[in-house]
Formats: structure tokens, C-alpha cells, sequence
């Protein structure tokens, strides 16, 4: 979804009410603000389930784990940020479609049951910091009463850091323009098969041209953008990380343990989720993680808090979690299980310097250029984004001290700027991102979109 839209999103406000299918409550759970199961989720017309399935989160989670095919691996997909439920839970549909189609012909051991983890990530978040969270807590009372307060605070932040925002702008600007800018290679130590860049970028230098010119003499609009961007985001970006987190503890959780009420398990649908998975792993079946974006915070999570689940992969795509948040968690896991893989798939870097969905009237970059820029706190190289390929390359040096055991077990994947594979972030959303050849460094095959 272009940025364009992800704003005027934000100006329209969340949907009331949303039909759902049969196969998207079988693939995918739908998760508002706080947790809970989203209200505004109905049947859609000739569907099997009930409102009141709907609404009763555990019944769904049963009914989807029942509902997974003997042998088959489970593969667990979360977004990232920047979506809306609607949107994702036609992702959904057209997924679970696809990964059926996919699965035909295929034996017991290769198919694939996905299970989508929906949650609402759009600038709407933003609304949380405004209107609902103070001290942590969710609705209190008084904070409608200091949401004027919020806003100037978030304005007058945005408003100074404007020439340093305007500066880091206009230098990436200057660099791509004039071709300042180079793909880092792999490490000593850390090149293919396992870690592997397609360098081409299949671009025209006048295209090239024409992109840096309006990226360098934006007009009098661009400022104006970075510095409601820059208000925007740097808040969204923290409400999006606690509603991760409601998906582990809920709103209630915390509501009841202020209260003094005893909190035995979380009850956030992930945390409600890997306790079933336990049984499907007992069962035999592989599980499989997949977080875009933000959602690769949300699977590092999910491994921190379960470091006794056993999955067959962890895969990142276009990860926007750093590469501290990388360092503390994979490579522990992996060296407490000899059968796991990791994979991080990346843009080509230009293309992610260069991704620009509104004319360049917003800011230019993916949304990880945009968190790097705007929302992260950046003290060292290990807190920027480590879904970008450079980012990548230029930690890897750190991670040498691991054990080969470990080292070999990790992989990294830079794509092409080339017809037919992710050249835009949200690109990774749209593919097979099941098929462990999406995966593969060495694998430069066109892997299929199923237009999510």
C-alpha cells in the first residue's frame, strides 16, 4: 500500500465493520489496539462461522489448529507496520488461495498450512499516543484532557529537528543523484552461498536522473511532509511496539495486574498461539516464522519468550527491528537448536534508497530508510534497521565470535532491482513467501506474486 494512502488513512480513521470468510478465520486472527479480538469483524455473506465465533478468540485458535493437514509444515506470517486490518485480512484470503494452489500435487511433508497474524499497525497508532495511553496504561481517564498537550509536544519536536531531518534529506538526495552510493559487500567470512547480493539494479540512468532531480528540488511541499512525517511517525512507530506487545499481554493483562489481580498466562493471541504450537511441534509438524517489517520485532519476541519451541526456519523480511534486537536474539536461539535456519531477505539497497510512491511529496525511501531517518534512536550501527543490505553487511563483522555451528545456519538474501522481484517494501507481502526458494541466497529464480 502506497504511503499516499497510509496517510489519508490516518485522516479517515479505522473501518466499522468488516465481513469475514470461512478461510480467512481458519488462516488468520484479527487483533485491535488492545489485544482483544477486533469488534468490528461479521460474517461474510454464506459463511459457516458465527458472530459469536468471531468474538471468542480461543474457539478460533482451536478450530485453526484442528484444522492443520497431517504432516504439513505451519508457517506463522506477521506484518509489519503501516497496515490496516482490512487490507491484511484480504492478504488473508488471496494467501491462503495461493498457498493452497501452491500445495496441490505437493506430498504430506511439503505442504503448507499459513496462519496470519493480523494486527492494526496504520497511522491510526498514532491515536493511541494522542487520545488513549498514558503511563503506560490504555484509556485513562484523563488523557483525552492532555491530548493538546501531546500534540504540541509532538509538533515542537518535529519542528525542531526540522534542519537535521531537512540535512540527512537532502545528503541521501545529493548521494543518489549523483551515483555517491555503493552496494557493501558480504564480509570476509560471511560471503556466498550463504550470504549473497544480485547486484543488478535495473534502472536507467535517466530514470535515475529524473528521480534525483525531484528528490533534490522538492518545492516548498517537501518540508512541510518530512516535518508531518516526522511528527507522525516518531509516535506511531512506539504505539506500533505496544501493540506488539498486546498481542503477548493484553490491555486487561496489565489493567488486572495494576489492580493486584494474579496474571497466571498471557493472554495475548500470540502468546495463546505458541501454546498450541507446542502441541502441533508435538505432533511432528515443522513450524516456520515469517515477520515483515516491524512484524520481525514481534517474531524475535515470540523466540525470547519461547526459547524451548523448536522452529524449522525464522525468516525476516526486509526486517525493520535492529540489528541488536537481531544480535540478542537469533544467535542464542540457534545455538540452543542444531536444526534451525535463519533467513533475512533485503532490497537492493538502491531500492530502498530510491522507493517513492507519491511523487516525491513525502519523504523518499522505505519505510526503513523512514525509521532509520525518523523514529529510531541511532547511538550505534547496531540500531539501525537490519533489513536493509548495507545495515547487514556492516554489523556482520561483529558476529565473527560466533561458532561456526551457529554462522553457517544463518542466511542473507539481497534481491534484484528487476522485473518480477521485491523492488518496494511492501513487495515481500505479495509473494510466495512460504517457498523456502524465496528464501535461498543461491536461488535467483522469479518466485510468484499472489497480489496480497
Amino acid at each position: 500500500m502506497s504511503k499516499w494512502v497510509l496517510m489519508a488513512v490516518f485522516l479517515a480513521g479505522c473501518c466499522t465493520s468488516i465481513p469475514v470468510t470461512d478461510t480467512q478465520y481458519r488462516h488468520g486472527v484479527a487483533i485491535q489496539w488492545d489485544g482483544e479480538p477486533y469488534c468490528g469483524l461479521e460474517p461474510a455473506p454464506n459463511a459457516k462461522v458465527a458472530t459469536a465465533e468471531l468474538q471468542d478468540l480461543d474457539r478460533q485458535l482451536d478450530a485453526m489448529i484442528a484444522a492443520v493437514p497431517e504432516q504439513a509444515r505451519v508457517v506463522v506470517f506477521i506484518h509489519g507496520g503501516l497496515n490496516t486490518l482490512s487490507g491484511a485480512l484480504k492478504r488473508t484470503e488471496k494467501g491462503a488461495a495461493a498457498c493452497e494452489k501452491w500445495n496441490a500435487g505437493r506430498p504430506a511433508k511439503k505442504r503448507v498450512f499459513p496462519i496470519f497474524i493480523n494486527w492494526h499497525s496504520s497511522l491510526v497508532t498514532w491515536y493511541d499516543r494522542l487520545f488513549r495511553v498514558r503511563e503506560g496504561l490504555g484509556k485513562a481517564f484523563w488523557s483525552w484532557l492532555t491530548s493538546p498537550i501531546v500534540l504540541v509536544a509532538d509538533f515542537g519536536r518535529a519542528l525542531t529537528r526540522l534542519p537535521v531531518t531537512t540535512f540527512l534529506e537532502t545528503r541521501c538526495s545529493v548521494s543518489n543523484l549523483f551515483g555517491l552510493r555503493a552496494v557493501t559487500p558480504p564480509p570476509a567470512g560471511w560471503q556466498s552461498p550463504r550470504v549473497a547480493i544480485d547486484e543488478d539494479y535495473d534502472v536507467s540512468l535517466g530514470d535515475r536522473a529524473v528521480s534525483g532531480v525531484t528528490q533534490l528540488v522538492p518545492g516548498l511541499v517537501r518540508p512541510l511532509t518530512m516535518f508531518v512525517t516526522d511528527a507522525a511517525l516518531y509516535d506511531s512507530y512506539r504505539m506500533m511496539l505496544r501493540r506488539m506487545e498486546m498481542l503477548f499481554h493484553t490491555e486487561k493483562d496489565f489493567q488486572r495486574a495494576r489492580g493486584g489481580t494474579r496474571v497466571p498466562e498471557p493472554n495475548g493471541v500470540l502468546s495463546k498461539l505458541c501454546r498450541r504450537l507446542r502441541d502441533v511441534r508435538a505432533q511432528g509438524h515443522e513450524i516456520v516464522l515469517v515477520g515483515h517489517s516491524l512484524g520481525c520485532v514481534a517474531v524475535n519476541e515470540i523466540v525470547r519468550r519461547n526459547p524451548d519451541l523448536e522452529f524449522a526456519a525464522i525468516v525476516y523480511m526486509a526486517a525493520g527491528c535492529t540489528g541488536k534486537d537481531f544480535e540478542e536474539t537469533v544467535p542464542p536461539y540457534l545455538a540452543r537448536h542444531c536444526d534451525t535456519n535463519f533467513y533475512s531477505l533485503c532490497l537492493h539497497p538502491f531500492a530502498d534508497a530510491d522507493e517513492d510512491n507519491t511523487y516525491s511529496f513525502l519523504p523518499r525511501g522505505s519505510l526503513l530508510e523512514w525509521l532509520d531517518t525518523y523514529a529510531l534512536n541511532v547511538q550505534t550501527p547496531l540500531d539501525l534497521t537490519f533489513g536493509k543490505w548495507n545495515n547487514a553487511m556492516r554489523v556482520l563483522p561483529l558476529f565473527d565470535g560466533l561458532p561456526v555451528c551457529v554462522r553457517r545456519r544463518i542466511h542473507i538474501k539481497g534481491f534484484p532491482r528487476r522485473a518480477g522481484h521485491p523492488s518496494k517494501h511492501g513487495d515481500f507481502n505479495d509473494h510466495h513467501f512460504w517457498d523456502p526458494r524465496f528464501w535461498n541466497p543461491e536461488c535467483r529464480a522469479v518466485i510468484p506474486r499472489f497480489d496480497g
